[in-house]
């Protein structure tokens, strides 16, 4: 039977030109000089170093200093682990020797969650975390009295950095829990196994430092024996906040054999990279552009259904990229992942042209309803197996990578991969498919000189 439900196939092409122009687009809404999003377009995506503006933060080294290949690579090396450990994967981190200073390049837009602040002010510490006895400072904020004279836990000894919030009563917290091994460890046990014996309060007083800042100073209520060090505080500065986090960035990392003086900020505005970024979407769109004009001209119908199922997929892509509805649900997008979206849609052009032509090869015997139900039958099914195999084999290499550092951007690629391909998938083999039995099952398009066959 020649039927196939044409409300699906207006529905389908509804969608995918509405997805279209609302990702290239996006919606708004606008109250005086207040501008909100409502869908983001895909200029609006949260692009990395190079693609859009950004920020580049510079540090001095102390007056006189000479460095050697050997220590700019260990310098750049422990400033890169730090981003890292804030959660900034994508920067650049140099050593400029016209200046002299070290410098760190990192994209930063609206929708950037990190704090510029934290890589000027706790990027370049040399990164000494101590544990001392008491909390006594100088005029100048440094350890002081018993505090300067012993030390209970050294950083090298840290295991682990625990840090949360914790909103849920009338004031907020922070929970910082520090993990000591070795003779930290032994030497925390010691320490308040002697404390607890005190009736001096003050006795009992610690203190947690950064080099020669304090970042909080707490009572030890009981004996330690497992190491960990309770550390938090109620919230009462934002510099208090901001040595919290810049404790929990450089505990991951190595020292530094100096600290590095935070010295100017520049906001990468050049609109160079805005234009590359652009540059990429619009080659990508042409892309499919080419496809859908070639689709046309050789397959008629059939290659309007297949140009309609391409228009849902740059759509969907858009959404992808940008977050559609939601910011954090957009990809942090980098010249490697525009690679794997240009590949994708390379990829998925040819398998349409492909399965076009054993469409329209098959028009000859058969009607063009049969030769659509049959051409993409199997299409849809193998590309189901290829999907889930995909989308398995991202998923093992996603549990592997926790172990296997090397292995993450290998991840990335496959995630982003799968979330194309799954995109093409449905939008390119299941919506064109839909469209074209569709426009075959109806008895006025139902003629094969209509889809580009042999006789027509």
């Amino acid at each position: 039977m020649n039927k196939y439900p044409r409300f699906l196939a207006v529905i389908t092409a509804v969608i995918f030109i509405f997805a279209l122009v609302i990702g290239i687009t996006g919606i708004y809404s606008e109250y005086g000089d207040v501008r909100t999003a409502v869908s983001y377009s895909v200029k609006d995506s949260s692009v990395g170093t190079g693609l859009g503006n950004g920020i580049l933060v510079t540090y001095l080294c102390p007056e006189g200093t000479e460095l050697s290949d050997k220590e700019i690579s260990h310098i750049c090396g422990v400033l890169q682990k730090r981003l890292n450990a804030y959660g900034i994967q994508d920067a650049n981190v140099y050593y400029d020797t016209n200046m002299s200073v070290f410098a760190v390049e990192a994209a930063y837009t609206s929708r950037t969650s990190y704090d510029p602040n934290i890589l000027y002010s706790y990027l370049g510490r040399i990164g000494r975390i101590t544990v001392r006895p008491g909390n006594e400072k100088d005029d100048d904020g440094k350890p002081a009295g018993v505090t300067a004279e012993s030390v209970i836990a050294e950083g090298k000894d840290i295991k682990s950095v625990s840090f949360s919030v914790d909103d849920s009563s009338t004031s907020t917290s922070y929970i910082c829990d520090i993990k000591f091994g070795g003779e930290s460890r032994e030497s925390i046990r010691k320490h308040t196994e002697e404390v607890m014996k005190s009736d001096k309060t003050s006795d009992k007083y610690f203190s947690v430092w950064l080099d020669d800042t304090m970042i909080t100073g707490r009572t030890f209520n009981t004996v330690i024996k497992n190491g960990v060090i309770p550390s938090g505080s109620l919230v009462y500065s934002d510099e208090q906040i901001d040595g919290y986090i810049g404790l929990r960035i450089i505990a991951e990392t190595g020292e530094l054999p100096f600290q590095l003086t935070g010295a100017y900020v520049y906001n990468l505005s050049d609109p160079d990279n805005t234009v590359k970024f652009n540059g990429a979407l619009a080659i990508i769109l042409a892309e499919a552009a080419v496809f859908a004009a070639v689709a046309i001209i050789r397959n008629r119908l059939a290659g309007l259904g297949a140009a309609v199922g391409m228009a849902g997929y740059c759509g969907a892509a858009c959404a992808i990229l940008s977050g559609g509805l939601a910011s954090d649900l957009g990809l942090y997008v980098t010249k490697t992942k525009l690679c794997v979206l240009a590949a994708v849609t390379a990829f998925f052009a040819f398998v349409m042209l492909s399965l076009l032509d054993r469409f329209n090869r098959s028009l000859g015997s058969s009607t063009p309803f049969r030769a659509a139900r049959e051409t993409f039958s199997a299409a849809e099914k193998r590309g189901a197996v290829l999907l889930a195999v995909l989308i398995a084999v991202t998923a093992v290499i996603d549990i592997l990578s926790y172990t296997v550092s090397w292995l993450y951007p290998l991840y990335e690629v496959l995630l982003t991969a799968s979330l194309f391909a799954a995109a093409g998938y449905v939008c390119m083999i299941l919506g064109s498919a839909c469209l074209i039995k569709s426009m075959a099952s109806t008895r006025k398009l139902n003629d094969e000189k209509l889809y580009g066959g042999v006789s027509a």
